[in-house]
């Protein structure tokens, strides 16, 4: 468990993107809701 999307609240799950890792909402694309995590 990572945490709560900001926007639903539902837990989020780490992704990698184009700059990194992120916090993705696991109700993605009903939800986009992230989280950047610190470098």
């Amino acid at each position: 468990m990572f945490g709560h999307c900001p926007k639903c609240r539902a837990s989020v799950e780490p992704k990698n993107g184009k700059y990194g890792v992120f916090l993705s909402c696991v109700r993605y694309p009903d939800c986009d809701g992230a989280l950047n995590l610190a470098a």
